[in-house]
């Protein structure tokens, strides 16, 4: 019993120095995507889209972050209009937003 509480005790102390070594890393996510859309306005258009991504840009319980940065570009080939832009998901393309 003393035997698996010093265990314990010092896998605790291990994961409280090197806490990098218990966070989870999510598997890669493969789906078809779509990019950003008007959702209520024909008259809009996306002319460009520009994705930079910084690798190792952050640094978090001694893991190394990335940032990514995407520029969309619309044209407005009609009036002054307010819309919402639409980002789709799984669940939003299936049902045709």
């Amino acid at each position: 019993m003393k035997k698996k509480f010093v265990c314990f005790i010092f896998l605790v102390l291990v994961f409280c120095i090197y806490p990098g070594i218990i966070l989870a890393n999510s598997p890669p996510l493969i789906m078809k995507g779509d990019t950003a859309f008007p959702i209520s306005s024909d008259n809009i258009k996306l002319e460009s889209e520009v994705i930079k991504i910084h690798y190792g840009a952050t640094k978090r319980y001694g893991l190394l972050g990335h940032e990514i940065e995407v520029i969309f570009n619309f044209h407005n080939t009609g009036f002054e209009t307010d819309l919402d832009i639409g980002f789709p998901n799984v669940a939003s393309y299936a049902q045709k937003l």
